[in-house]
């Protein structure tokens, strides 16, 4: 598999990587999201896990994972068997903001012009989705926004038409995006969003009428909706915050710290994952603690904003997805190439906590990925 792209800050810490204790209080708090908070155990020593192919989950994930293999089709990777298989779903070469994504339970879209596959039934069942330049998630999980057309490809330099399609490839909406000197950011509950060149994020809901700064009049950075709701941060990204939809109404915001322990994050704009089920915020930060001392760590909120446990993290690109019932998050660290450094692949799940893995030279060079659930798959793929 090819080396993952993406920007990585410094050298890799290799030491362990050590959880710090925190709760989620009850009050106010749906009773599952509390159940989830009184099993997490908060507090651990977690270590990267050298040399152990497959992954030794305490439990079996039931997760496969397919990888964009970053050339011209996909690895599908059983993470309780270590069992890889290539699966041809073609792709185009090319930077693309999503290269592959879930669509729905068992169907895979990847960057081709653009591809889907049922994953279920036969590899055949590929089919040609109206053709766009590029593809971005919608807020509903079986749904997905196609952008331009493959001719007219990423030139964004006036007028863009999206649709919203489902998983048969039926339109269920088309507007017209104004795409000059706009980025296409991904769908929002209600429609979707785009970033101007200053940073002010603006949204077209499903009729194509334009809600501008619907987030605010400052430089914002979207960091990932579900189908209700939208989590977000300012440019300086010292606090989470949690909308719905296009109201932009505040739901809570995230910060401060863990266990009684002060201290000053600043959240990673790109590796913060809100659960489908809105039940729970995974997210990286920097937080310089009252010693001024600064760690880096994969920190789990729960609804209320509350943290629930942390882990210290190494520098490096860090990726995730959630499994398609919202109980683990499955993530990677790339660490620099030539560093020496560990390919981390790790799991927090709902009552179990964080588990780590170094991974080379099995999945050395991870690119994007998506999880489905084991037993929806044909067995072999």
């Amino acid at each position: 598999m090819a080396v993952a792209s993406g920007v990585v800050l410094a050298a890799v810490v290799l030491t362990a990587l050590f959880a710090q204790p925190g709760t989620m209080p009850a009050e106010d708090t749906p009773e599952e999201a509390r159940d989830l908070a009184r099993e997490d155990p908060g507090s651990q020593a977690v270590e990267v896990e050298v040399e152990v192919w497959p992954v030794a989950f305490p439990q079996a994930s039931g997760i496969t994972l397919v990888f964009d293999d970053g050339e011209q089709g996909t690895v599908a990777v059983d993470l309780d068997t270590g069992e890889q298989t290539p699966v041809a779903l073609p792709q185009r070469a090319g930077d693309r903001p999503y290269r592959i994504w879930r669509l729905g339970d068992d169907h895979v879209a990847v960057a081709g012009s653009v591809v889907a596959a049922d994953m279920v039934g036969q590899l055949g069942s590929e089919w040609q989705l109206p053709d766009a330049a590029f593809f971005v998630p919608a807020a509903e999980p079986d749904q997905l926004w196609l952008i331009g057309d493959a001719a007219g490809a990423a030139d964004q330099s006036s007028e863009l038409t999206a649709r919203l399609i489902d998983l048969d490839g039926s339109q269920l909406a088309a507007i017209e995006v104004d795409a000059t000197g706009v980025e296409v950011l991904r769908g929002v509950p209600g429609g979707l969003a785009v970033q101007t060149g200053d940073g002010a994020l603006h949204a077209y809901d499903l009729d194509g009428r334009l809600h501008r700064d619907f987030l605010g009049e400052t430089v914002v950075h979207l960091l990932d909706a579900n189908a209700e709701q939208v989590l977000w941060c300012d440019d300086a990204c010292g606090r989470l915050q949690l909308t719905d939809g296009l109201a932009a109404l505040e739901g809570f915001s995230v910060t401060g710290g863990v266990g009684g322990v002060h201290e000053t994050p600043s959240f990673d704009p790109s590796a913060s994952w809100l659960s489908p089920d809105g039940l729970h915020i995974v997210a990286v930060a920097m937080v310089e603690l009252e010693d001024g001392s600064v760690d880096r760590v994969l920190r789990v909120y729960g609804q209320s904003g509350s943290p629930i446990t942390s882990t210290r993290v190494p520098l490096g690109e860090v990726r995730g997805v959630w499994s398609p019932d919202a109980r683990q998050l499955l993530f990677t660290i790339s660490t620099p190439p030539g560093s020496g450094g560990p390919q981390i692949m790790g799991q927090w799940r709902a009552g179990s906590g964080f588990r780590t893995f170094d991974v080379k030279p099995h999945l050395d060079g991870l690119g994007q990925f998506i999880a489905l659930d084991t037993e929806d798959l044909p067995s072999p793929l």
